[in-house]
């Protein structure tokens, strides 16, 4: 079976590659939270879309902000797993996507909620980064310089998070759009 989905997902265009984590099946919250997305990585939590059609396209992907995701190909395939992000605050910002010894690229603007792995773009659903939201949201907006600590543009009151697409600064386990 591991042969055959790894085949699938090869033909997607996506790549088969050894995790170093193979307890990706742990939904404990000490493992959940041992994963989570740094505060860079975390604004870019969400839901995004793609109506492509082409066969074997990926359709959905929902990054959750434990860490953990769901996504969506055209052709009935699902998958979940978890994913990380590079430790440099970059963007667009690049994304490992893990599912038991699978793994796939991704990346994503974290300005315009534009993720594309392969020939993929698909958009976030929900708000994108502006300093409106923010501000609305009781977050502090860095105008030209990102704050040192996380790099983000919007630093947010404690215990609130900044995830772009659930409005700006939300309860961390807000659900996204």
């Amino acid at each position: 079976m591991k042969i055959i989905v790894c085949f699938a997902v090869s033909a997607l265009a996506l790549g088969c590659g050894a995790s170093p984590d193979e307890a990706a099946g742990d939904s404990s919250e000490e493992a959940l939270s041992s994963h989570a997305p740094s505060p860079y990585a975390l604004q870019a939590a969400g839901i995004y879309e793609n109506s492509d059609t082409r066969a074997g396209a990926l359709t959905s992907i929902d990054l959750h902000p434990d860490g953990t995701y769901a996504a969506v190909w055209n052709s009935g395939f699902h998958q979940s797993g978890r994913y990380t992000a590079a430790a440099s605050r970059v963007n667009p910002l690049p994304l490992t996507m893990r599912s038991g010894s699978h793994s796939w690229a991704a990346q994503v603007n974290v300005i315009t909620g534009a993720l594309s792995s392969g020939s993929a773009t698909l958009q976030v659903r929900g708000g994108v980064m502006s300093e409106g939201a923010c501000d609305t949201t009781a977050g502090s907006w860095t105008d030209d310089d990102a704050d040192v600590a996380t790099g983000l543009y919007c630093v947010c009151p404690a215990p609130k998070v900044l995830i772009w697409s659930a409005g700006g600064c939300v309860t961390k386990h807000a659900k996204t759009p």
